[in-house]
């Protein structure tokens, strides 16, 4: 042993594995391991979204339109004066007015229950689940989702087979389950969070590409599988049988077999038992990062990213909310404005959103590294980088940036498209725009990721998911509320606002730019004069 070597070395071994874990838990974390779970994710959510419309459609259809007038506070000017008889034909339910502005109030309130929690529930939010994935790992809030969407799946197993002894309001309580638990909103936090920390910076947004269109593959074919399911077994329980079944596999996956991505964890699971022996140690343990709601939304004020202005997060961060308030309201207006317009069958709405699934799943694969390749040969050709050299941070603000204003604009033109419709080829049509759109969806992520320090990349993006779920909180009340309305006057309204929302949110992201380099230069050397 050579003289000058310590003799107390820092402990270098590996993080104590439960007796449980298999070997495979123990091989470092890559970035492909969750992209499984956001193709079933978004399988499971496109599976679920029309049924649940014909479902909630099916229950009002059955009851008393007077009782739940009164119930749901829906306008006399909105609904007729007759009483629902029993087993009306689907397609006079999807026809009539009374039914649609119910079933819109009936479908927000269920959405309402499920943001709320995700919102202003203390111990319930995604800026908690966040703030706990970078103290205590993303596998652990990963299992304390999967176990929410299986209570949540077992009710509505439950409700499904009870529906017509149980009242509309056990679907309330289902959503309040699921957004106890965080819903989607936190699984997509923690998966982005999860190839964050396992991706270099110069690779995320295609990763993100790849994430989202894992989720978007998902949503493309889950309503068509959805819609055989319908057809095959006329029950939506074979369905909610499904969720819970793919839920129960990934929390299994996520106990036995996922490895840890949080390297601060891994770090301290080693540096735990040396912990009585070395001061240093405590101070390390202690600095992990505090779990609050308000500590992770703060960083949209505190922080300032690399060479751009104090505005740049806020600005960011409002344009990102008019984007997902309006996708999270018009989702379920889509589907009654379709069957209440142009008189589609569920397999109609099942075959328009697989197609749009796809045409988004297409634009992540195909134009996001297209448009990628593209921006690196410009920069080159402009001399700002050399062969076989990666772009810098401003080089990729800059690109981010830009994404994000051509999805917000194409968003915009689709949604009007869509609203101006008369036929259902005109819908289709707007496919194009919204197919090209999706670049927004894996851009504002990285975008945010370049804006602040890696230790805080899970608290950035669960702070990017309490804007979602706030979204999701504020997007079906005024697309609900605007649809049951305007039904029987202008059924595309709800379309309008969504497109005037987008184009608020472009003229946001028109301030954002990364400053030149002249001008830190000038504020560098003011700086050090002072």
């Amino acid at each position: 042993m050579d003289e000058t070597q310590p003799l107390l070395q820092p402990p270098t071994a590996q993080p104590r594995q439960p007796w449980y874990r298999l070997s495979i838990s123990q091989s470092p974390a890559k970035a492909y391991y969750v992209i499984p779970l956001c193709a079933a994710l978004g399988m499971l959510v496109g599976m679920v979204q029309a049924p649940l419309v014909q479902f909630v459609v099916s229950l009002v259809c059955s009851r008393e339109a007077k009782t739940l007038q009164d119930t749901f506070h829906i306008p006399s000017t909105a609904v007729f004066d007759d009483i629902f008889a029993l087993s009306r034909p689907r397609e006079e339910c999807d026809a009539d007015a009374t039914v649609q502005a119910i079933s819109s109030r009936v479908l927000l309130i269920i959405q309402l229950c499920s943001a709320l929690l995700c919102n202003y529930f203390p111990l319930c939010t995604t800026g908690f689940y966040s703030a706990l994935s970078d103290r205590h790992g993303r596998r652990f809030v990963f299992m304390i989702n999967a176990l929410f969407f299986m209570l949540e799946a077992a009710l509505n197993i439950f409700i499904a087979r009870n529906a017509a002894s149980l009242p509309i309001a056990m679907l309330f309580l289902s959503a309040i389950i699921q957004g106890s638990g965080g819903a989607a909103s936190t699984v997509l936090m923690c998966t982005h969070a999860y190839v964050a920390d396992t991706t270099s910076p110069q690779k995320r947004n295609i990763l993100f590409g790849r994430l989202i269109a894992a989720l978007f593959s998902g949503m493309s074919v889950g309503p068509a599988v959805g819609a055989f399911i319908m057809e095959k077994f006329q029950t939506i329980q074979v369905i909610f049988t499904v969720n819970f079944i793919v839920f129960t596999t990934w929390l299994l996956v996520v106990i036995f077999i996922l490895p840890e991505s949080n390297k601060n964890v891994e770090q301290r699971q080693v540096l735990e038992p040396h912990a009585s022996t070395s001061t240093d140690t405590v101070a390390q343990t202690d600095s992990s990062p505090k779990v609050g709601v308000l500590a992770a939304f703060s960083i949209f004020f505190v922080s300032r990213g690399p060479n751009t202005s104090r505005f740049t997060l806020p600005a960011l961060v409002i344009a990102h909310w008019l984007m997902m308030m309006q996708a999270m309201g018009i989702q379920v207006v889509i589907v009654l404005s379709a069957t209440y317009r142009f008189h589609w069958t569920p397999g109609n709405v099942g075959a328009f959103l697989s197609t749009a699934n796809a045409a988004r799943l297409l634009g992540l694969l195909v134009l996001l590294p297209a448009l990628s390749r593209l921006n690196k040969r410009l920069v080159k050709r402009r001399g700002e980088r050399r062969k076989g050299q990666d772009m810098n941070t401003d080089q990729h603000i800059s690109f981010d940036v830009w994404l994000v204003q051509f999805g917000l604009g194409l968003d915009c033109i689709a949604l009007l498209l869509q609203g101006l419709a008369k036929s259902g080829w005109t819908m289709y049509f707007a496919l194009i725009f919204q197919s090209s759109a999706v670049v927004y969806a894996a851009a504002i992520k990285s975008l945010l990721l370049h804006l602040v320090p890696p230790s805080q990349a899970g608290t950035v993006l669960g702070a990017a998911g309490m804007v979602e779920a706030s979204a999701q909180l504020v997007g079906p009340i005024i697309m609900g509320t605007a649809y049951s309305a305007f039904v029987k006057t202008i059924p595309s309204m709800p379309f309008y606002i969504a497109a005037c929302a987008l184009l608020i949110g472009f003229g946001l992201v028109l301030t954002v730019r990364p400053e030149k380099q002249a001008v830190r230069d000038v504020a560098h050397d003011t700086h050090v004069v002072v």
